[in-house]
């Protein structure tokens, strides 16, 4: 275990890309470990996180939320390996979905591995998270012979979102893409 601190920081975006927010809510989470922190957006957008437990290549996930409305929030996550090497990184994140508040209560809110199991699964159904401005009318799930769902078909009215999920040999998932067809 390494003795030297090993510092994430970084800033918090809105959709654009560009805009800074500021009082946003970050948590970070050490998925090998479990370890959990939190801190909230500097009125520059800038967050710090300082690990003084920690192994290389751990993997980090940090996510980002800002209230919107009593039934909204403004979502964002990305993740980053640590490098022992290094005394630290930069991580930016955009808050670039829409999600309601209960579904980020009940889903989003559990570990990582825990919640894309759960989103994952044959007994999850309705909620998704959607990027903003993409109003979901019908959605057509595709499983594998394990009753996972490998594509997620979502029709607008005018059209149609492709969510393809790839998964390793014990069915955690390694890539999602999506297309407009």
């Amino acid at each position: 275990m390494p003795e030297l601190p090993w510092v994430l920081n970084g800033l918090i975006y809105d959709i654009n890309g560009s805009t800074a927010v500021s009082g946003a809510a970050v948590r970070v989470t050490n998925i090998r470990s479990g370890e959990e922190q939190s801190a909230t957006s500097a009125a520059d957008g800038s967050y710090t996180f300082t690990f003084t437990s920690y192994q290389n290549e751990d993997l980090l996930m940090v996510e980002a939320k800002l209230t919107v409305s009593d039934m909204m929030i403004k979502y964002g996550i990305n993740s980053t390996t640590i490098d022992t090497a290094l005394p630290g990184k930069t991580l930016n994140i955009t808050l670039d979905k829409y999600v309601d508040k209960a579904v980020h209560d009940i889903i989003l809110r559990k570990p990582f591995q825990e919640r894309q199991d759960l989103i994952y699964s044959p007994q999850f159904r309705a909620f998704r998270v959607l990027p903003v401005g993409f109003e979901n009318i019908q959605s057509i799930f595709t499983r594998d012979g394990n009753n996972l769902v490998t594509t997620i078909e979502e029709f607008d009215g005018i059209h149609t979102k492709v969510t393809t999920i790839t998964r390793d040999a014990n069915n955690y998932i390694t890539g999602i893409s999506e297309r407009v067809k």
